[in-house]
């Protein structure tokens, strides 16, 4: 007789004892508490939502677990309530993804000048962990806790895990420094983490994660943007009004104003060109553009 197997114990295989099974693993699921000295409790006062989010986001990083926004109320402009869950809070919807994945291969259809789109796969950890934050509205741009789950359905990142959770992970000013600095010799992000690492001595010395360093370069290129050029022209300009003139630069734009050439000449340069009275010009952007 087919039978299933739930914790050790046996059922037959039919819809009443179907439903038994289930009942019995909702029942035996282990409740995780943790215990942390940073901890919220109803009728806490804040300053504002974010204050909140930043001391609930302090405890789950000692606990070990992650924290992220949810749903909010708002009345005549005002957010009237608040709420922050455990990040594995829910459940991944299958169905809105096939929905999704369903247009987007019937849009690919009707039009044949767009290519197939690639969806990057994610795994979901959302395990419907129902530990939860609520704020309600205090007056005078002030919140109180209305609510406090502490419990999780699920177990916390170990001490050695806890230092690639989101909320302990941060580039300092020192680990910003070091990959812009580094670029400047074309050493990527990653490489640049791995460099860190052995002067620091361990991964969790540096504070981030190699995803985390990539990220930062990332948002610096798109912070500079179309601003590449100014900033170089800038920094020759400064650089020959600091060394009385014997900084040498000159540049070349085309009619959109792009710029096309550009040379400089440093006091050494120029001293061995007096010298030797040969020339080297080269390509200091080749294979290093975004």
């Amino acid at each position: 007789m087919d039978s299933c197997s739930v914790n050790g114990s046996l059922a037959s295989n039919n819809v009443d004892d179907d439903a038994s099974c289930e009942l019995r693993v909702d029942d035996e699921i282990e409740d995780w508490v943790p215990d942390s000295p940073i901890k919220p409790y109803v009728g806490q006062i804040f300053t504002s939502i974010d204050a909140a989010f930043d001391y609930y986001s302090k405890h789950a990083s000692f606990c070990g677990f992650q924290v992220r926004r949810s749903t909010q109320r708002s009345r005549n402009g005002v957010v009237v309530s608040k709420y922050f869950v455990c990040s594995k809070a829910g459940s991944r919807d299958i169905s809105s993804s096939s929905r999704e994945d369903d247009a987007s291969e019937s849009s690919r259809i009707s039009d044949k000048n767009v290519g197939p789109v690639k969806r990057r796969k994610t795994v979901s950890g959302k395990c419907h962990c129902s530990a939860k934050l609520a704020l309600k509205f205090a007056g005078s741009e002030s919140y109180e806790v209305s609510s406090f789950i502490d419990k999780h359905n699920h177990p916390f990142a170990t001490d050695s895990e806890k230092q690639f959770l989101r909320g302990n992970r941060a580039m300092s000013a020192m680990n910003c420094n070091f990959v812009f600095d580094v670029a400047s010799s074309n050493t990527g992000p990653y490489r640049a983490h791995g460099i860190l690492k052995e002067l620091c001595g361990s991964y969790s010395a540096i504070g981030a994660t190699a995803v985390d360093f990539k990220n930062w370069m990332r948002d610096i290129k798109v912070f500079i943007g179309k601003h590449d050029s100014d900033m170089i022209l800038q920094k020759f300009e400064d650089k020959r009004e600091t060394s009385d003139n014997s900084f040498f630069y000159e540049y070349q734009t085309n009619s959109d104003g792009h710029l096309t050439r550009l040379f400089w000449a440093d006091i050494e340069g120029r001293k061995s060109y007096d010298v030797f009275g040969d020339v080297v010009s080269f390509d200091a952007t080749y294979r290093t553009n975004k």
